[in-house]
């Protein structure tokens, strides 16, 4: 095993150990408007709330029957700092209405919340972790395949400004339900990767590997 593969091994671990530090420390329903988002996920095709039940809200707007956990689970310990957030254990079960989701408000295309659900289910604390990890999976192996592929001027470049990008606030949105995880991993490596595909020859296999991976990436992104 050369050096190098040692040395990007070990970097893509340190990486996604970092980025799992963050997924287990933080609370759940700590992200940036997650009362959104992780409704939005529990009613999408493959949680198991699918399909979460639509009735009509107290002004005539309609509204959905979500687990209250997805709702509340910031509720108990947000802006209160001496309450840990273990209460979101106990926090209130059955279920509550609410229009903050993306199948009323359609601020987002489905894509994230769709995918996330595969993770969702009765047991809620262990289906975030669970999309947290699978996050950090995704920017891990991005990273990994940045590595192999890049020429090694794009390849240093990289090393030195995606962590410049993502530190720290970064790293708290790429290990979170919050779909601008996709946005921050699927700009970076999208300019990558197709830098790298335009700086190599059509008969290169890093080429039509660089670009169908740009391509993925800026899916991710939209």
């Amino acid at each position: 095993m050369s050096r190098r593969t040692v040395v990007g091994s070990i970097l893509v671990v340190a990486f996604f150990g970092m980025l799992v530090g963050w997924a287990v420390s933080s609370p759940v329903g700590a992200s940036p408007d997650d009362d959104y988002h992780l409704a939005s996920i529990w009613c999408s095709p493959f949680s198991d709330s699918y399909p979460c039940t639509e009735v009509t809200g107290v002004v005539g707007s309609p509204t959905l029957l979500v687990p209250s956990t997805v709702v509340a689970a910031h509720a108990c310990f947000a802006f209160q700092p001496e309450i840990t957030a273990d209460c979101v254990e106990t926090s209130a079960s059955g279920e509550r209405m609410t229009d903050r989701i993306n199948q009323i408000q359609r601020l987002y295309p489905a894509g994230f919340y769709t995918i996330h659900s595969v993770f969702a289910t009765s047991d809620f604390t262990s289906s975030v972790l669970r999309m947290r990890l699978f996050n950090a999976f995704i920017a891990s192996a991005l990273v990994a395949l940045s590595l192999i592929l890049c020429s090694p001027a794009i390849r240093a470049s990289a090393l030195l400004a995606i962590p410049v990008m993502v530190v720290p606030t970064g790293l708290f949105i790429v290990a979170s339900t919050n779909p601008s995880s996709w946005v921050v991993l699927g700009t970076a490596f999208f300019f990558l990767f197709m830098v790298n595909a335009l700086m190599r020859h059509r008969r290169d296999r890093s080429y039509w590997a660089s670009l169908a991976l740009a391509i993925v990436c800026a899916s991710m992104a939209m």
